[in-house]
């Protein structure tokens, strides 16, 4: 796909911020968004906050070096929350060993950020290849006081912690249990990537050659908060050996399937879980092949960073079938790419597969890309959907914001420029997975395909 060669009404690219220092490589997210505010990473280990509507601006301090961030899920619509506990809430974790809370709140033009709890676990992560971690689980706030479950990888991916994080309460005493990772003896114990089941009712955990998926569905905010949670224990273990070794993140996908990502070959994986809940097994692959310009292969790449939309789905799916909202996905250091991906999950049949890659594309950018954000946004009244009062529409958009090593942008994709339904040849029937996506290498001017970012 050239994207240089699309129309400006089906690309929109937009610069939020630029850095006076080039960053470098980083596993973590440095890059958070909701439909409000957009959280990038800077230097000194501070956050920028700005405000998307009002354009209000405020700082985050605490932590030595950013490693990763993530905003709590935003209560759905009927919940009953007082007024206080509808702020937004940003975690984030420090290379140091750090853990950071803030509820942001916005009121005539100026922004409030709360710190809600402060914890410093005191193991640095030395390790470059691991990064310390935070995820929420999905849902609203739960009953007990209003709390959200939140868990933590931290210290060379050595400790995992669960925490109650009490909506509201400013300086709160930490509240936590431990989890076992439970790795396999004589094997690399570190946790790289961690991730909730898009119900809450599992959490999945990737260590170099294994992938663990505890039951956490009686560990609520609420018992740890009252000093009652049992610590869950692992309930399906997948182990990988050889080339798709070390492993580098897991994305839950749906209730038994599981998208695995693999440093060592360059490989996205989804593996289904048996239907009496034991042990997964590969479903479907999709091979990441780089190609550098001399057309030699290219390996110096960076890791795999996956970000998935926010619902409601996008539109296109084939009759019987639900399609997930693309994948957004960040694979080479040097040429920037980006690869969109379209899960198809068809309706369930004896030995039938619970989903499958239906189609990927990539596209090329300027820089690398060292952070990634997605979601779907819809532009109204003319607006642009990062703020910056530009032309807007009424069709839903991809909105993926990038960190680069010199700057933060906002890429607007429409939905059809992402995955071109019409070479979906498993829409059609064909059960043999995408072919590999080769990306281009690093060189490369006007009309080269890449976006001027």
């Amino acid at each position: 796909v050239d994207v240089a060669a699309l129309a400006k009404d089906d690309l929109e690219v937009s610069t939020i911020t630029l850095y006076q220092r080039e960053l470098a490589l980083h596993r973590g997210a440095q890059v958070a968004v909701t439909s409000e505010y957009i959280c990038y990473a800077i230097k000194g280990g501070m956050i920028r906050i700005i405000n998307r509507l009002d354009a209000s601006r405020a700082l985050l301090r605490g932590l030595e070096k950013v490693s990763d961030m993530a905003f709590a899920p935003s209560a759905p619509e009927g919940d009953d929350l007082e007024e206080e506990e509808e702020d937004v809430v940003l975690a984030a974790v420090g290379s140091e060993g750090g853990l950071r809370v803030w509820s942001l709140e916005s009121s005539d033009g100026s922004l409030e950020p709360a710190e809600l709890l402060k914890q410093d676990v005191g193991t640095p992560t030395a390790r470059a290849d691991v990064c310390d971690r935070v995820a929420w689980r999905p849902g609203s706030a739960e009953a007990q006081g209003s709390a959200r479950l939140l868990a933590t990888v931290l210290g060379d991916g050595e400790n995992m912690i669960l925490w109650a994080v009490r909506l509201g309460v400013v300086g709160q005493e930490p509240a936590f249990t431990l989890l076992n990772v439970n790795a396999a003896p004589g094997t690399d114990a570190a946790a790289r990537s961690i991730a909730f089941t898009p119900e809450g009712g599992a959490l999945v955990v990737a260590l170099a050659s294994q992938v663990s998926v505890f039951d956490i569905r009686t560990v609520t905010a609420g018992a740890i908060l009252a000093g009652t949670a049992a610590a869950p224990a692992a309930v399906s273990v997948l182990s990988l050996s050889g080339a798709d070794v070390p492993l580098e993140s897991v994305t839950p996908l749906a209730p038994g399937v599981l998208l695995v990502g693999s440093q060592g070959n360059r490989r996205l994986s989804l593996w289904e879980q048996a239907g009496d809940g034991g042990h997964y097994a590969p479903a479907s692959r999709l091979d990441i092949k780089v190609t550098a310009t001399d057309g030699s292969a290219d390996g110096c790449l960076m890791p795999i960073h996956l970000a998935t939309c926010s619902v409601p789905p996008m539109v296109g799916s084939q009759a019987g079938e639900s399609a997930a909202p693309p994948l957004i996905l960040a694979c080479d250091w040097r040429a920037g790419c980006l690869v969109t991906i379209r899960v198809r999950c068809p309706e369930p049949s004896p030995g039938g597969p619970l989903a499958r890659f239906a189609c990927a594309r990539a596209f090329s950018a300027a820089g690398p890309v060292l952070s990634l954000e997605a979601a779907v946004e819809v532009n109204e009244e003319g607006a642009a959907a990062d703020g910056s009062g530009g032309q807007g529409g009424t069709a839903p958009e991809v909105s993926v914001f990038v960190v680069q090593t010199n700057a933060v942008q906002r890429l607007a994709f429409r939905d059809a420029q992402l995955v071109d339904e019409s070479k979906d040849e498993e829409a059609a029937g064909a059960v043999a997975p995408p072919a590999p996506v080769h990306l281009p290498g690093a060189a490369g001017g006007p009309g080269s395909g890449q976006v001027g970012l």
